[in-house]
């Protein structure tokens, strides 16, 4: 059984402002956490992700899998699996190459995590491949569009969006 992310996801020009919207509307601060993640890519519209969490000193691996149908809508709706977290590397890449998935990026970030009845927020700032700043949040869609239209009349001034 697989799950279903409703999400935006905005690249910005400054995190603080958003930050701060977590702090001013009570949003809980859950982990902060640097992530390796590496995607692998198939021509059937999925990709497979291997992230490597570390927080605290401890470190976590996870295996999930994603439809990859990304745009440049702010709005994202896509099937996900749940993480299995692993150990085993070898057995891991053996998968990879099993399933013929071929990897297509390596992303490393530290994310911030706040969470508020069922409403996560995700505060990345990006440190390779490129530096670039990302905020997320992802929960019930008619309480996310809500948010959005919030945003993007608070901090539209901070919101990077693509030219054609």
């Amino acid at each position: 059984m697989s799950n279903v992310e409703k999400e935006y996801c905005l690249k910005v020009s400054d995190l603080k402002p958003f930050f701060n919207y977590c702090e001013d509307n009570k949003y809980g601060l859950i982990e902060t956490i640097e992530q390796v993640r590496t995607i692998y890519k198939k021509d059937d519209n999925t990709m497979l992700r291997l992230t490597i969490n570390k927080s605290n000193n401890k470190v976590i691996k996870e295996l999930d899998f994603k439809q990859d149908n990304l745009s440049d809508n702010p709005f994202i709706e896509r099937k996900e699996s749940l993480p299995i977290t692993y150990e085993d590397d070898e057995a891991v890449n053996s998968i990879i190459d099993f399933l013929n998935y071929k990897k297509s990026v390596e992303l490393v970030r530290k994310r911030h995590v706040y969470e508020k009845n069922n409403i996560k927020f995700e505060i990345d700032e990006y440190i390779s491949p490129e530096v670039s700043l990302v905020v997320s949040f992802e929960g019930e869609k008619d309480i996310i569009d809500a948010i959005y239209q919030e945003l993007k009349e608070k901090y539209s001034e901070f919101f990077i969006i693509k030219k054609d």
